[in-house]
């Protein structure tokens, strides 16, 4: 007899590598949140708006800008929040976010070039007024996510 596998061997460890796969498979679906029922994806993108909203709220305030530092780091906060609500958002179907992201980009650019506090402070009523504006936009979206009952 050779040191080949048998046919029948060569089958049953061809099936445990496609069994295996299809376990890793499942697993890497339910790690990712792969199949979420539409609610379940409702639940997550208001929850993440709140979140963004409670961090908007903080850059929003004046006091926010007494440092570069506090204002730099509630503004790399949002931008994260932010990419998270987009991505919830295109997952639902009928959830409208252009005009978020067109106050996001307002509010990006009212922010290009801020490097210090004193150029924080020369932009701060620009800066102020798109964030309310991206603020308005996030509340009409929690408004659309979760209607007023």
């Amino acid at each position: 007899m050779s040191g080949a596998p048998a046919k029948g061997e060569k089958v049953m460890k061809k099936a445990a590598v496609m069994a295996m796969v299809a376990v890793l498979a499942l697993v890497a679906c339910a790690l990712t949140g792969c199949g979420d029922s539409p609610e379940q994806e409702k639940r997550a993108l208001a929850t993440d708006l709140k979140s963004l909203q409670a961090s908007l709220t903080e850059l929003a305030d004046p006091d926010t800008y007494r440092s570069y530092e506090t204002f730099d780091r509630a503004w790399t906060e949002i931008q994260d929040q932010y990419e998270k609500v987009v991505a919830d958002a295109e997952k639902l179907e009928k959830t409208d976010i252009a005009d978020l992201k067109k106050a996001y980009a307002r509010l990006k650019n009212a922010l290009a070039n801020v490097s210090s506090a004193q150029g924080l402070q020369q932009k701060a009523n620009t800066i102020l007024t798109a964030s309310r504006e991206f603020l308005t936009a996030l509340q009409r979206l929690i408004n659309s996510v979760n209607p007023p009952e």
